[in-house]
């Protein structure tokens, strides 16, 4: 069951009630060449992306659902940027973990990518990068977590870890920066997957709707 709570102008509560959902974990061996996250980054024909997706459902067989913007637009009382729709699960990296999504909040960073001031890198997008849920799978590099860990994904989705910028703890300054929901696919989706490096474990004394704006 999905309860979906939307509001531009002030948050949303993207929060996975599914029980049980039928997932499996695809074989590392794939990489992420079949993610739509690795694709060109160049937009696509609303009908490209709907064949690009039938195509690999048939390949794949493993769907989610995910709140997508597929193109940019002005935000006014009529406007309805994100589109509920089934895709592809991610890919996973050996350096990454999966995480079912259980809460996502929005920034006005999200509103700034819908209207085109930082515009995500390709369309269609998954927008969302104050991310909460728990990991349910993980590469073989990413030990540091245990699935069952509940954990956060914020705006940073990956850096290089050894430039000066990285070296003093300012990675959104790295030259290979790389933004959660606007270079690669973010939360507002049953399923992300992100680099273990950059992952944050939240204590559980916290709601997930309290810990995804922090």
């Amino acid at each position: 069951r999905w309860r979906i709570e939307t509001s531009l102008l002030a948050s949303i509560h993207f929060q996975n009630k599914v029980n049980g959902v039928g997932w499996h974990a695809q074989s590392e061996a794939h990489g992420r060449g079949a993610s739509p996250q690795c694709s060109a980054p160049r937009a696509m024909h609303a009908g490209e992306w709907h064949i690009n997706y039938f195509w690999r459902r048939a390949y794949w067989g493993s769907m989610m659902k995910a709140m997508l913007l597929e193109r940019i637009q002005v935000i006014d009382a009529h406007a309805r940027p994100l589109r509920l729709v089934e895709i592809a699960q991610p890919q996973m990296r050996h350096d990454e973990v999966m995480i079912r999504v259980a809460a996502c909040g929005v920034c006005h960073t999200d509103l700034d990518e819908i209207e085109g001031r930082t515009p995500p890198r390709q369309l269609p997008m998954v927008l969302g990068h104050q991310v909460v849920g728990r990991i349910v799978d993980r590469g073989h590099q990413a030990t540091q977590w245990q699935l069952g860990d509940r954990v956060g994904v914020a705006w940073i989705f990956s850096a290089c870890g050894r430039c000066l910028h990285c070296l003093a703890d300012c990675e959104n300054l790295c030259a290979d920066f790389q933004a959660t929901g606007r270079d690669q696919f973010g939360g507002y989706a049953e399923l992300m997957t992100a680099p273990a490096a950059f992952v944050h474990r939240i204590p559980d004394a916290v709601s997930s709707e309290e810990a995804a704006p922090l």
